[in-house]
């Protein structure tokens, strides 16, 4: 009996089968679904930030997309630089005419939308449009100008971006702007403002190809025959001093010396000679208040200098304790000219530029000259004498450009040509006083006409004076509006020889007054100086002379008549930018001392020099200035349209 209870009790102690296993289950299904919620609600919330993610990336691709345009449309025009070089002017109101319109180069972005990919399917729908704006109204900062296109040389291109994950592009509108259609649903798009220009010599202070003394200039100067210093002959001598000896044409060798300053950026393929302490300064950007100023030698084999460093020379060692100045840090204590290895291409005459002066072309309003002719600018007035121009020449121009009071030419071009008149018996003996002076080549006489200009005053707006021979500053040439942020002021000298500021001599010795141009005209010689001598005290202070310009000498440099001969005579400061094949020259420099503008230097001959980069040319050009077959386009100035009204998709917060 005992056995049979205690197997009972054991058997009731004994655990049933299944007893909690529905328990179990219970707990393990909830695990399950708790472990099976988790990925949803990642993958839930995921879902829910796709929209987010893919604005996101939409949006970034539309950016790029237009920046693809800006590309497209650069590319485009330096390729056409050579054979085309009115494509800058194609838009959609101006692509030959074709109807519909149709550019030459089958540019389809000018007409509506263009995928950036040709490649298919395409995972991301990309595009761009663009528009070409010749009118200046989406002008920004100082640019803005109504001639901004054809005077300033800038083009403003609107940029449109599309970016989609399906679909595809905008439909183009039928309206004036083919990249104003409806953005699809779903897609993105962005739109940039860019001013494109010609970048070349306007951003520097200073270009030159050889650091040398034009030898015609200085056979002229001195009675010397030098022929050969700048053919690379089997002697050696050549222009560059990385390929030529300290020696070879030692006496062209054109230095900086201490009382020269230059403010702002220069360059030059050729190595520099500097003698003391001449100071290479950054001056300040009017519009972005930042400095601007580097010294650049595109020498390919760094040349270390004799009795110098890098890039610079001095191969006679005449100061002593050369010690110049770059960018505020003297070569002594690490100052030192940037290297670089581009050699700079210059540039030619742009014939089309008398195309523009010719005021008789259709469409055009510009000033045309032939032979000796003397300008006196007055703001937006000028006084002309031009005797050798004729009906014949020009109906309109002698009409119109010649006399008192006459209009700045609308286009902003003045054009002086050579002709075969007989220029000896217009102007007789009044052309003598310079003839001591006159570039060699230049000649006045019974069947030849230079067509020289002599020019100075005050310049208000745009103007452009373009010589076939040879520009004579004949005084103080300045802005209405000074050099100011918000001044439009802006004059361009182009000669094909020389730009010289006047200075004549006789017997060695400066002519000061004014002397006679033709008939009743007179021009300074040199401006506004009287007939007292400069010798720099309170009683007869420096002749110095102001120019505010930018300079092309094609073929030669700029520099000071007979700057060889005379006692110093003060300084020439310079406001704005230069390009010339050789090194300007404004004096003799030795063992003398001479003291101008408070600064104490070692002038034997001619002027000082100081230069002062007009920043303003970084966006501003003098009317039809640049020639697209030397100057590169690049975008100047970028801004995006963000404001509403001009996105498509203003209800979208850009990411942060």
């Amino acid at each position: 009996m005992r056995t049979a209870v205690t197997y009972l009790l054991t058997q009731l102690r004994r655990k049933q089968p299944g007893e909690e296993a529905g328990m179990a289950m219970i707990m393990v299904i909830i695990m399950i679904s708790i472990m099976l919620m988790v990925p949803v609600a990642l993958a839930t919330a995921t879902v829910g930030q796709l929209p987010l993610a893919r604005h996101d990336q939409n949006y970034t691709s539309a950016l790029l997309a237009a920046e693809s345009g800006v590309n497209d449309y650069i590319n485009r025009l330096n390729a056409y630089a050579n054979t085309n070089t009115s494509y800058w002017s194609s838009s959609v109101a101006n692509t030959t005419g074709n109807t519909p319109p149709d550019p030459v180069d089958g540019n389809r972005a000018l007409l509506g939308w263009v995928n950036v990919s040709s490649a298919d399917p395409k995972s991301l729908v990309e595009g761009y449009c663009y528009t070409v704006d010749m009118t200046g109204t989406k002008a920004k900062g100082f640019t803005a100008s109504p001639a901004i296109s054809s005077q300033q040389g800038i083009i403003q291109l609107t940029s449109y971006g599309y970016a989609s994950a399906a679909g595809a592009l905008p439909a183009t509108s039928s309206g004036a702007n083919p990249c104003a259609g409806a953005v699809p649903s779903g897609g993105v798009e962005r739109i940039v403002y860019e001013d494109l220009r010609q970048v070349g010599f306007l951003n520097y202070l200073e270009l030159t190809d050889l650091q040398l003394v034009d030898q015609d200039w200085f056979n002229q100067e001195f009675g010397t025959n030098i022929t050969d210093c700048y053919n690379d002959s089997a002697t050696g001598n050549y222009a560059y001093y990385w390929k030529h000896t300290a020696n070879d044409c030692g006496e062209l060798q054109n230095y900086w010396v201490t009382g020269n300053v230059l403010y702002g950026p220069i360059r030059t393929n050729d190595d520099y000679y500097l003698c003391g302490t001449p100071e290479f300064l950054p001056t300040t950007n009017v519009a972005s208040n930042q400095p601007v100023g580097q010294i650049i030698s595109d020498d390919p084999t760094s040349t270390v200098g004799v009795n110098g460093g890098v890039d610079w020379a001095d191969p006679y060692n005449q100061c002593g304790g050369d010690n110049p100045d770059f960018e505020n840090v003297d070569y002594n204590n690490g100052g030192r000219i940037t290297a670089e290895t581009n050699l700079v291409t210059f540039p030619t005459l742009d014939n089309s530029v008398e195309t523009w002066g010719k005021s008789t072309t259709p469409g055009n309003t510009g000033c045309y000259y032939v032979g000796p002719t003397d300008i006196q600018l007055s703001g937006s007035t000028m006084t002309v004498a031009s005797p050798l121009t004729t009906a014949s020449d020009s109906p309109t121009t002698a009409n119109a450009c010649v006399g008192t009071d006459v209009p700045i030419p609308s286009d902003g071009v003045i054009y002086v040509d050579s002709g075969s008149q007989d220029c000896s018996a217009s102007f007789g003996a009044n052309l003598n006083w310079a003839l001591t002076g006159l570039p060699s080549g230049d000649v006045c006489n019974s069947d030849t006409s230079p067509g020289d200009v002599f020019i100075q005053g005050v310049t208000k707006g745009g103007l452009t004076v373009v010589s076939a021979d040879n520009i004579f500053i004949t005084g103080d040439l300045t802005y209405a509006d000074g050099l100011g942020t918000s001044s439009q002021d802006v004059l361009g000298l182009i000669a094909d020889n020389y730009i010289e500021v006047v200075h004549p001599t006789s017997g060695g010795s400066n002519v000061y007054g004014t002397e006679p141009f033709y008939g009743s005209t007179t021009v300074d010689a040199p401006a506004d100086w009287g007939t007292a001598s400069c010798n720099n005290n309170a009683a007869n202070p420096d002749c110095n002379v102001t120019v505010d310009a930018a300079y092309l000498s094609l073929s030669h440099s700029l520099g000071v008549q007979n700057w060889g001969q005379g006692a110093p005579f003060g300084t020439l400061n310079i406001d704005g930018a230069l390009a010339q094949e050789y090194m300007d020259i404004e004096g003799v420099f030795g063992g003398c001392s001479y003291t101008t503008q408070g600064v104490q230097t070692q002038l034997c001959n001619g002027m000082n020099s100081v230069y002062t980069y007009d920043t303003r040319l970084l966006h501003l050009s003098p009317p039809h200035f640049l020639n697209p077959e030397y100057a590169l386009w690049q975008a100047i100035d970028f801004q995006e349209c963000l404001t509403a009204g001009c996105q498509s998709y203003p209800t979208v917060v850009p990411p942060s």
